[in-house]
């Protein structure tokens, strides 16, 4: 999807340099997949201990496999 977007070029240019990309749309891209996965991690560590999981290891294990 195309999309414009005002940006300031000095933060185009650093998230360039972290990335390593040369194009604009592949760092920001990358960037923005990368806040997803920390702001789903944070969400995640949040639920921690506020769900009780009735499952023993096996059932835990045998689970993966599917």
């Amino acid at each position: 999807m195309r999309t414009t977007l005002n940006i300031p070029d000095e933060l185009i240019k650093r998230v360039q340099e972290i990335y390593s990309e040369k194009s604009k749309s592949r760092a920001v891209e990358k960037a923005l997949r990368e806040l997803l996965e920390i702001y789903a991690g944070k969400k995640l560590s949040e639920l921690a201990g506020k769900i009780e999981v009735e499952l023993s290891p096996e059932e835990i294990e045998k689970g993966r496999t599917r």
